[in-house]
């Protein structure tokens, strides 16, 4: 008896749903780059950052992700991505690297004079001095990370730190980052951005900063219980919120649902299998032999799944299709 090795070709479903949405894409002048975040220049940096969301009453976490358009980044063509995928969430990626741009932290060089937690020893999160360091905001306890930079930038100029979760964040939960201790690869201390610095030492305020006033209030509340220093020495510090459980997985289990409903079994709790399997068409099939030297047949074929995308088939583009503009509507199948 021979064995049977199936390579079927399916439709893609929508995995790919964080990338250019199905409006027509706007042609950017040029790429998002090194940035403040409150200058009147557009800025994603730091990311997350609660600064890129919208207080929403309908919302698990109260919040809707609410990325500007003009700083989101741009394609080897020039077509800047499209926030709109993004913003129908409540919160960011439990798994998302921290990215900020910090002036003078601009090589490994200067990562290790800073002595930030590396990949090699991810205990040193804990350590008492880490520069580094990422709380929960209810709990106050330290979170698993280590910090690089990145490998992938071309100059100084936009080489940023990439701060990991050495475990993932937990969903609906709220973070602080706080960067203190920083210095330079020749050793020299990294003073804080202006905006902060007015933030931190209680000084006077632009207008488009006072808003902010209540929200750093309860940072630093969080920050000094946890018995890190608001002085000159601290950097910077921000809060970011995590998606809900329902914001993350709710359209992917609706699709499996209903795709799985379609073939005859609606209940997929009860670990019965139930149903038919799909259609397929086989269309070509080939004697092979394994590096074992088993006889197989690789089978090649098609067969159809639902597409719930907004455009289906071989021309198929990311972007769910969606029945409903609210912030939890799920993809329907057209």
């Amino acid at each position: 008896m021979r064995a049977v090795r199936v390579k079927l070709c399916a439709v893609v479903i929508g995995v790919l749903t964080m990338a250019l949405g199905a409006a027509a894409p706007a042609i950017a002048k040029t790429p998002a780059g090194d940035c403040q975040p409150y200058a009147a220049r557009a800025c994603l940096l730091p990311f997350p950052d609660n600064r890129l969301t919208a207080h929403d009453k309908t919302s698990v976490t109260g919040l809707r992700v609410n990325l500007p358009s003009a700083a989101m980044p741009v394609n080897t063509k020039g077509i800047r991505v499209s926030p709109a995928p993004y913003d129908r969430s409540d919160g960011f990626s439990p798994g998302s690297a921290i990215v900020i741009h910090i002036p003078g932290l601009d090589s490994a060089a200067a990562l290790t004079r800073t002595g930030a937690v590396p990949l090699t020893d991810m205990s040193r999160s804990l350590a008492k001095r880490q520069p580094i360091v990422v709380l929960d905001q209810s709990t106050g306890k330290r979170q698993l990370i280590w910090a690089e930079m990145d490998a992938n930038a071309t100059g100084k100029a936009n080489t940023d730190l990439l701060i990991h979760p050495g475990k993932n964040f937990t969903e609906g939960h709220t973070y602080i980052v706080a960067l203190r201790f920083l210095k330079t690869a020749t050793g020299k201390a990294i003073q804080s951005p202006d905006w902060f610095a007015r933030l931190r030492d209680g000084s006077r305020l632009p207008a488009k900063l006072r808003g902010q006033r209540a929200r750093y209030h309860g940072i630093f509340r969080v920050l000094r219980r946890a018995k890190i220093v608001t002085d000159a020495s601290l950097y910077e510090t921000w809060s970011f919120t995590v998606a809900s459980r329902q914001a993350l997985t709710g359209r992917m289990l609706a699709i499996r649902n209903n795709a799985f409903a379609q073939l005859g079994d609606s209940n997929l709790a009860d670990s019965v299998v139930q149903g038919a399997a799909p259609q397929f068409t086989v269309t070509a099939t080939t004697p092979v032999t394994s590096s074992t030297g088993a006889a197989l047949t690789e089978v090649d074929g098609t067969y159809q799944v639902p597409c719930y995308l907004t455009v289906c088939g071989a021309t198929a583009t990311p972007g769910f299709h969606f029945g409903s503009s609210g912030l939890y509507g799920t993809p329907t199948q057209i």
